[in-house]
């Protein structure tokens, strides 16, 4: 099936995954990888890339543009490239970076494939724990307006989470700052998960189906670690134990 946006962003343990549509001129496509970097400002700074083109055959000139929008003009640290191709058609070698091919149709992308040891260490029914390291994104700055983080698995976030921004996890949300924007924890029905704040103060606040906002005001009273979790189908928000 053919990716109707031109460039989508998820989130994966290692950074990101960025999807690059397979259909229209690379170019256009990479005019727009280009504008949604830049409306990010330096947001991406840093961070971990891989991307999936699919089924589409990268000359050498247009890895090469690639790797350098996201690398020299965008500071993201370029892992890998993966595609979907048969053997025959695979694409060249870029400034040095890995070109992973996947030939089965049905394959998944290298970097949201499940180990062993991630199959191991499931839980009875076949949820994965998420209150381990391997299965966290850890987001070294502030999420502004119009920001979206989704990740299957938990997230830490050191900075703010402002008004506008989004934050959906399967897992728990940890964020080293104020969250003033949405944050989902449990997001596939995980009604253990739980969301920490050094304040808490968001437009909505989301365990698995459980809603709740806290207390009307500027969240200025509220400056001390909170927890919010799901006790009896409700949602409870209170001090992080040790700060009552």
């Amino acid at each position: 099936m053919a990716r109707r946006e031109p460039v989508t962003f998820k989130g994966i343990r290692d950074g990101f995954l960025i999807l690059l549509s397979e259909q229209g001129e690379f170019g256009e496509v990479l005019s727009q990888l280009r504008g949604k970097l830049r409306a990010a400002g330096d947001f991406f700074q840093g961070a971990g890339a891989i991307v999936d083109v699919g089924r589409r055959e990268l000359s050498k000139e247009e890895m090469t543009q690639l790797v350098h929008t996201l690398q020299d003009e965008y500071g993201m640290v370029l892992r890998r490239v993966v595609a979907n191709l048969p053997e025959r058609n695979r694409p060249e070698n870029g400034e040095g970076v890995t070109v992973l091919r996947q030939v089965s149709e049905g394959a998944a992308p290298a970097a949201e494939e499940d180990s062993a040891a991630d199959r191991a260490r499931r839980e009875p029914g076949g949820r994965r724990p998420h209150r381990t390291e391997e299965n966290t994104l850890f987001i070294h700055r502030t999420l502004r307006s119009g920001q979206r983080i989704e990740y299957d698995g938990s997230v830490v976030i050191i900075g703010d989470v402002n008004p506008g921004a989004e934050i959906i996890a399967s897992g728990d949300i940890l964020v080293m700052g104020t969250i003033r924007g949405l944050a989902h924890a449990g997001a596939r029905g995980d009604s253990q998960a739980i969301v920490t704040a050094l304040s808490l103060a968001p437009t909505q606040l989301r365990i698995a189906t459980a809603i709740g906002r806290p207390p009307d005001g500027d969240g200025a009273a509220r400056l001390r670690p909170e927890m919010a979790r799901v006790q009896d189908g409700a949602m409870v928000i209170e001090a992080f134990p040790g700060w009552e």
